[in-house]
């Protein structure tokens, strides 16, 4: 089960680097858009949900950074609580990206049929991790 855990963790996180953003003329990779991020001083830059997909692309990058860096070191560390942490920040981010959805924008649909993917895997590591903190073994008291 170890080994399919970690197939899985390693698939959303690339699967969330590959979520697809329209920006400007083109369509580009999320990973793209979160090395670049810190480079583009002239990026307006806001963690509060606006109803313009392009405004909310930063903070969806940094929420999705922080969420795939945190995933990534709980891979290692095999800590339950910081894999849900980064689990439910990689979804934050998501959720700024796509948010649109509801109002009908195309390149929030166009990014949310991208992430489905990511969305799959991530729900998968979801009850995996729960599953395992409920059945785990209760350590006998002395």
């Amino acid at each position: 089960m170890i080994d399919s855990y970690r197939k899985l963790t390693i698939g959303i996180l690339i699967s969330s680097l590959c979520i697809l953003i329209g920006a400007g003329h083109g369509v580009a990779p999320m990973a793209l858009f979160e090395v670049m991020i810190p480079f583009h001083h002239n990026y307006p830059f806001s963690f509060a949900l606006q109803r313009d997909y392009e405004l909310n692309l930063g903070a969806s990058a940094i929420y999705l950074f922080i969420g795939q860096i945190l995933l990534f070191f709980a891979t290692f560390k095999r800590a339950l609580i910081i894999r849900l942490l980064a689990l439910f920040i990689l979804w934050i981010g998501f959720f700024y990206l796509v948010h649109g959805v509801i109002d009908g924008d195309g390149l929030a649909m166009f990014s949310f049929c991208t992430g489905i993917p990511f969305l799959w895997m991530s729900v998968q590591l979801f009850v995996y991790d729960v599953k395992q903190y409920l059945y785990k073994p209760v350590e006998e008291e002395e």
